[in-house]
């Protein structure tokens, strides 16, 4: 099965929510660690990385500046300048263990899952810490051999029975394997062990989608998102899930608010133009699409919202390009059946 979509969104998602709207971070004023490390232990990121940023362009910038700026732009979702941020922290300030995990992690938010494993790998299984286990897992998410080393997760969860992140990841695993009910045992216990672990959120969201309760699901991503303010992913499953309930009022709210903070990010732009659609604004529906395309070349609903906007712009023959690929990905597409024929007997 392929489950290296899930980890490769969630980075880029993180990537591009949190940094390419930031541009220049620098502001005027003093920055302190002290502010930088408060925001980052609030998951404010953005302001995190001002204060960050600042001390390091005025060359105040020691080791523990350095690890810190590390450890945000793991969180931030970007390899490069973690990878880079760990290279400035000496040895001393970081030992060989930890210095693995995160380097294992940066080459994980690069695309690189097998030199993520194969660092984890030197260390003794026995000796592991939890942030280990985690690394070593989702490198075989992203490898899409954690099937086959499911033990490693297993045996994670017998020496860390209490990890949210590690519980997601079962869930995750569940899911893939087609078994909710095991998935929704591992969403309770990361709630369980972390109301607000960011993962734990977007699992039970999942597992409440499927047992059809879109209000619960609904909840859990506004619990993500107050937990993660910076975060773009929340912010437009809740809009999704507002346009599924037919709360269209609130999902503008939301995706004023989304849009405002990330007008790249590409799952945000799907749920304006399904928003812009409903709305019979459908040339802005048309350009929203256009830009979030190149990140979704095989997310069907997206190909049948651009058919159904081609079609309202009278564009016939590219609606029906669109269905083609609907077709090539999701066979099954009724609706995209239907539209098709509707379209082809015009």
């Amino acid at each position: 099965m392929n489950r290296n979509a899930k980890s490769r969104f969630l980075a880029a998602a993180l990537a591009l929510s949190l940094g390419a709207s930031l541009g220049g971070c620098s502001s005027q004023g003093a920055s302190s660690y002290a502010q930088a490390e408060a925001a980052f232990e609030r998951h404010h990121y953005r302001t995190a990385r001002i204060h960050l940023a600042n001390l390091i362009a005025e060359g105040a910038a020691d080791a523990e500046t350095h690890l810190l700026y590390a450890r945000l732009m793991l969180e931030m979702g970007d390899g490069i300048s973690a990878q880079s941020a760990i290279s400035r922290v000496p040895d001393k300030e970081l030992d060989g263990a930890a210095r693995s995990e995160m380097m294992a992690h940066a080459h994980i938010l690069q695309g690189d899952p097998d030199q993520a494993a194969a660092l984890m790998e030197q260390i003794d299984a026995g000796s592991l810490s939890e942030q280990g286990v985690r690394m070593l897992v989702w490198a075989h998410w992203d490898l899409d051999t954690l099937e086959d080393n499911a033990d490693i997760l297993a045996a994670g969860l017998k020496k860390y029975p209490k990890s949210a992140h590690l519980h997601a990841f079962a869930g995750d695993l569940a899911i893939a394997q087609g078994n909710w009910s095991l998935a929704s045992e591992h969403a309770a216990q990361a709630m369980a062990a972390d109301p607000k672990n960011f993962e734990g959120l977007l699992l039970n969201g999942r597992v409440a989608i499927f047992n059809g309760d879109l209000k619960a699901a609904r909840a859990h991503y506004a619990a993500a998102s107050a937990a993660y303010p910076d975060h773009a992913l929340p912010i437009a499953n809740m809009a999704g899930l507002d346009l599924d309930m037919g709360n269209a009022k609130s999902a503008a709210k939301v995706l004023k608010a989304g849009m405002g903070k990330h007008p790249h990010f590409p799952f945000m732009l799907f749920q304006k133009a399904r928003l812009d659609y409903k709305n019979g604004d459908f040339a802005e529906a048309r350009l929203a699409l256009e830009e979030a395309k190149p990140s979704y070349q095989n997310y069907a609903p997206l190909g049948l919202l651009s058919a159904k906007v081609e079609e309202k712009l009278g564009n016939r023959a590219t609606a029906l390009r669109e269905l083609d690929r609907v077709n090539a990905i999701d066979p099954g597409n009724a609706e995209a059946r239907a539209l098709a024929a509707k379209l082809s007997g015009a």
